[in-house]
């Protein structure tokens, strides 16, 4: 709710794939030109604590499937839902994940808003079809980019404090066309320093399919199969396959958002 602040938190910024080798010719055939130019593949997975016994809940954030050109972790906004846009070499791989859910590529925030902070069942879950993370953050340069993981030493340097992201969210899919409709709902925030998370810290941040967010909105469904928007570049097609975090980056900058967190 506006005004309120959730203190249990735990944060985790990852590049999601490793690089891939530029200099290799399948890699450029398999995967095209845009992504063996891709230095990070930026992942942001929130884990927010409740009370009473129940389960937290979480929101996973992606960047471009293709990844980015630059070493800065914070240089572009990342999203609850990626394109389905891709080269025809991945379409078999992506293929594999519908077994699982009809709209990989959509991640659930539903089971977010079942409870509150102090683990009460609402009754009136109240969620957006989609969350948006503008960074605030501006790393400077590094010194040395000696490796792919040298991100996470500019990620270790930002000092308890620091505003990550400014969060933004798309009430439903109709009102993704519209900038005027998006909503600044509120800030990301760190209470104490950056620390490497080891591989095997047990931590595991749930993925919520978006056929549930489906199942609780019945209008959703057809509005983001059918709602369309266009891109920057000129082409058109649906709520559901094409607005991704460039979009809705292109879409903040306009500055016709709802503003529930006023800069003080």
């Amino acid at each position: 709710a506006p005004g309120t602040t959730s203190q249990d938190c735990l944060v985790r910024l990852s590049s999601a794939l490793q690089p891939t080798d530029t200099n290799s010719s399948m890699a450029r055939l398999v995967f095209g030109k845009k992504l063996t130019k891709a230095k990070l593949f930026p992942s942001v997975a929130i884990k927010i604590f409740r009370g009473g016994g129940v389960e937290s809940g979480n929101i996973l954030c992606l960047g471009k499937k293709i990844g980015q050109p630059e070493d800065d972790f914070f240089a572009h906004c990342v999203c609850t839902q990626i394109t389905s846009r891709m080269p025809t070499t991945l379409k078999p791989i992506a293929s594999l994940f519908k077994k699982y859910s009809d709209y990989p590529f959509l991640l659930g925030l539903s089971h977010l808003s079942e409870y509150n902070a102090e683990g009460e069942r609402c009754l009136h879950p109240n969620f957006p079809f989609c969350l948006t993370l503008k960074p605030k953050v501006e790393m400077k340069k590094s010194i040395s980019k000696s490796s792919d993981s040298s991100f996470l030493n500019d990620i270790e340097s930002l000092p308890t404090g620091t505003v990550l992201y400014d969060l933004f969210a798309s009430p439903n899919p109709m009102s993704v066309v519209d900038p005027n409709k998006l909503q600044r709902i509120g800030r990301l925030v760190t209470t104490s320093e950056m620390t490497p998370s080891p591989p095997n810290d047990g931590l595991i941040f749930r993925h919520q399919v978006k056929d549930d967010d489906f199942a609780l909105r019945s209008s959703w469904q057809k509005e983001a199969l059918e709602t369309k928007v266009r891109l920057k570049d000129g082409s058109v097609g649906p709520v559901a396959a094409v607005a991704g975090c460039n979009f809705f980056e292109n879409q903040i900058q306009h500055n016709l958002f709802v503003d529930f967190e006023k800069e003080s």
